[in-house]
């Protein structure tokens, strides 16, 4: 039979796995199978309560994170590939299922919680679509592997970059929404991430994924997107916007 969902774990460190394995299999979506991957050999990844499907697949330490995302796509069975962070911890035993409900919508292909962004809302909404304008906007508030679901048939119609160091879900997500495709940004589906990362990491962070970004979103580029998006709309705001970007 196949699974709702493949949880994809990609663990860099001998780190205890436990705590999010056992969450896991709390939850109220049971139809899922998880998959470990890590440079090392996972004893406890091998059986959960319940017997719930968990298989290890080992990688080398310095795989480019669009390999270890596409070698868990071709290993997976589900129809949803389910990415979350080794650090995550899950806020209830409903958080997968409101990370997967928004698929009902068949244009969804992804949706994510850590990098939602409450300030573009414009209402009492917890969730939101992203648009293809914004995102050019702040890619930096779209989707995160640490905490996402990917339609796992586009995933395999379109792989991850293996090309690029850091943000290929960035990258995969700039794809998805230039096909025609909706992604879905959710406050309700969001996890909390364990690890506290000091000032000058953030810093370095921060910069390496702009440089990321930078490397397939090209600033003049986008503004002629972001003209031809407003034009289209007939939308002067969205004008003004592709003007600030290019000027």
């Amino acid at each position: 039979m196949v699974p709702l969902a493949t949880v994809l774990l990609a663990v860099p460190d001998q780190r205890s796995l436990a705590p999010l394995l056992e969450s896991l299999f709390e939850q109220n979506v049971k139809d899922i199978e998880i998959l470990v991957i890590s440079p090392v050999h996972r004893e406890d990844a091998r059986w959960l309560p319940g017997d719930l499907p968990i298989k290890n697949l080992l990688v080398s330490a310095n795989s480019a994170p669009g390999m270890v995302m596409n070698l868990g796509a071709h290993s997976a069975r589900g129809h949803y590939l389910v990415t979350l962070a080794s650090e995550a911890r899950l806020r209830d035993n409903r958080w997968l299922f409101r990370l997967l409900s928004p698929f009902l919508d068949a244009k969804v292909a992804v949706v994510s919680g850590k990098d939602y962004n409450p300030d573009l809302l414009s209402g009492p909404c917890s969730s939101y679509y992203l648009e293809l304008a914004d995102y050019l906007l702040t890619p930096e508030y779209g989707p995160s592997q640490d905490n996402g679901a990917f339609r796992l048939d586009l995933v395999i119609k379109w792989p991850f970059d293996e090309t690029l160091p850091r943000c290929v879900d960035k990258e995969w997500t700039f794809r998805i929404l230039q096909a025609g495709y909706r992604v879905v940004m959710d406050y309700e589906a969001r996890v909390e991430l364990l690890e506290n990362i000091g000032a000058e990491s953030q810093l370095r962070a921060l910069w390496e994924n702009h440089q990321a970004i930078a490397s397939f979103l090209r600033n003049k580029d986008t503004a002629a997107l972001l003209w031809k998006l407003a034009l289209a709309k007939r939308n002067f705001g969205e004008v003004l916007r592709a003007l600030m970007l290019w000027y």
